[in-house]
C-alpha cells in the first residue's frame, strides 16, 4: 500500500474550502482568506539556531509520533502539459497531438493536509490510531483550522475526525521516507518469452522469404508484429505500477529513536572535542561517564524535545 512504508504511515488529505464568507469584526471575510490567516498565526516552533528558546511551539510538536505534518491551500490544479498517450497507437487511431484537451479545474479551493506518522501497519484502524493521538493532543488547532471546510460542523470528538479525513484522504502514490529501510521487493520483469517469441517469429519470416511461402512470411510478420505490440503494453503496464513499499519497520525510525540520536549526534560531537589530547585512562573513564550520563540505549532519556532546535 503507497500510503505505508517502512513503519510510516504517509497520510494526504485535500477538504474542500466552504464558499460561504464568515463575518469577523463586522465585515465579511471568504473562507479561503479566513483559513490562510488561521494557517498563518498556527506558530511553527523553532526551525532555526536565532529562533531557539524564543519561537512559540508548534502543536504538533504535541504529539510523539508525528514526523512531519504541512498544510496548505490549493486554489487550482496545475496544468503539466497534455496527458500523455500511447504512441502506437495514437498513430493507428489517427489522433491529432496538436487538438487541445479539456483542462482540468478545480470548482472549489482545497485545504491540502499531509503528514508523516509512526504507525504499526498501513490499514485504515492505524490510520485512525494516529489521527485519535493527533485530535487528543490539538483539538483546538485542528478545529481552528478545518473548520472553514465543507462538512467538518459539529465535530467535537475522535471518532467523528477521524471518518472525516479518511473520507477526505487521498491515496499517497509516491511517499518519501527519509530513514533508511530494508530494500523492498522489486518485481523483476522476465524478457524471456518475448525473446523467444521475436526468434521463432523472425525465423518463421526469413524461413518465408528463402522458401517464398507467402502464407508463412506473413504468419512470421504477424508474429513478430504481436510480440512486439504485447512487450511494448507489458512495459507501459510496468512502469505504472506503483513503487513498492519497503518491509515495516524501518530499523530506528520511529521519532523517539531519531530524536534520541539526534541528541547522542550532538552530545558526542562535544565529547570527541574535549577530550582531544587526553590519555589512553582519561579517554576510557571519559567515555564511561559520556555513556553513563547519556545512556545511548534509551531513547526517552536526555531526547531533544520534538519540534525545538537541540541546544
Amino acid at each position: 500500500m503507497p500510503n505505508y512504508d517502512a513503519g510510516h504511515y504517509f497520510l494526504t488529505v485535500l477538504a474542500p474550502v466552504r464558499p460561504d464568507p464568515e463575518l469577523v469584526d463586522g465585515r465579511w471575510v471568504s473562507r479561503r482568506r479566513a483559513l490562510r490567516e488561521t494557517l498563518n498565526a498556527m506558530p511553527t516552533g523553532e526551525r532555526t539556531v536565532a529562533t531557539q528558546g524564543s519561537a512559540p511551539a508548534n502543536p504538533f510538536a504535541r504529539s510523539i509520533i508525528t514526523h512531519f505534518a504541512r498544510f496548505f491551500v490549493l486554489d487550482d490544479v496545475v496544468y503539466n502539459g497534455r496527458v500523455s498517450q500511447d504512441s502506437v497507437l495514437s498513430a493507428i487511431l489517427k489522433i491529432n497531438p496538436l487538438k487541445a484537451q479539456t483542462v482540468d479545474r478545480l470548482s472549489t479551493p482545497f485545504l491540502v493536509f499531509v503528514a508523516d506518522f509512526d504507525a504499526a501497519g498501513g490499514g485504515a484502524e492505524n490510520l485512525r490510531e494516529c489521527l485519535t493521538i493527533l485530535w487528543r493532543t490539538m483539538s483546538l488547532e485542528l478545529t481552528q483550522v478545518f473548520r472553514h471546510c465543507i462538512g467538518f460542523d459539529n465535530i467535537d470528538e475522535p471518532a467523528q475526525f477521524c471518518a472525516y479525513i479518511q473520507k477526505c484522504q487521498v491515496e499517497t502514490t509516491m511517499p518519501f521516507n527519509d530513514y533508511w529501510s530494508l530494500p523492498p521487493d522489486l518485481p523483476t520483469f522476465d524478457l524471456k518469452p518475448y525473446i523467444y517469441s521475436a526468434s521463432a517469429a523472425g525465423v518463421f519470416t526469413v524461413a518465408g522469404l528463402f522458401i517464398w511461402r507467402p502464407w508463412l512470411l506473413l504468419l512470421g510478420v504477424l508474429a513478430l508484429g504481436v510480440t512486439i505490440f504485447t512487450g511494448y503494453r507489458r512495459v507501459l503496464e510496468a512502469a505504472r505500477r506503483p513503487f513498492p513499499p519497503s518491509p515495516p519497520p524501518g530499523p530506528g525510525a520511529d521519532l523517539p529513536t531519531v530524536l534520541k540520536a539526534l541528541t547522542l549526534q550532538r552530545e558526542f560531537t562535544q565529547f570527541a572535542i574535549d577530550t582531544q589530547g587526553k590519555g589512553d585512562q582519561e579517554l576510557y573513564d571519559a567515555f564511561g561517564d559520556f555513556v553513563t550520563r547519556t545512556k545511548p540505549n534509551d531513547p526517552g532519556a536526555d531526547m531533544q524535545p520534538p519540534g525545538v532546535v537541540g541546544p
